[in-house]
């Protein structure tokens, strides 16, 4: 009987520990730094709208707008580019970014240099059936190893 309430209290604690931990990363997954990278990347908002700005969404579709801030914290200078950029819808399939004109509310090439900070916002198009999941992010210098942040 001893055995059987230890080893039930064992799995118990272990049960929450796991729980702690999965509610920790889905946090930590959405804003935080990047330590891997020496990127601070913090989502502001996410937005689903069927037209932002001067851009309207195609017919059975909506625009996700991601308004974010980027630091970088490496020594050297990093170049972000809208063509980083991508959303991973619940389904698998993977949006790139709505292509735009100059305009200063949307992020277009930029130069950042040690130590210095954005914040801007990206538009995706997508299906207004599909959710999205994930955003990557690809710099160059992330090699083959993304930055993927949780959406959810």
């Amino acid at each position: 009987m001893w055995k059987r309430m230890v080893i039930i209290s064992v799995i118990i604690s272990f049960c929450i520990a796991g729980c702690n931990r999965e509610e920790q990363a889905n946090k930590s997954s959405v804003k935080g730094i990047l330590s891997d990278h020496q990127i601070d990347f913090v989502i502001k908002n996410v937005n689903r709208v069927p037209h932002y700005d001067v851009w309207t969404a195609k017919n059975n579709y909506t625009l996700l707008v991601v308004n974010f801030s980027l630091k970088n914290s490496r020594n050297k200078s990093i170049i972000v580019k809208p063509s980083q950029f991508n959303v991973i819808s619940e389904t698998g399939k993977i949006y790139g970014v709505v292509q735009t004109k100059r305009n200063t509310s949307v992020l277009h090439d930029r130069k950042l240099k040690s130590y210095d900070s954005l914040q801007s916002s990206i538009i995706f198009e997508i299906p207004k059936e599909e959710m999205a999941s994930e955003l990557l992010f690809a710099p160059s210098f992330a090699k083959d190893k993304p930055i993927v942040i949780s959406l959810k």
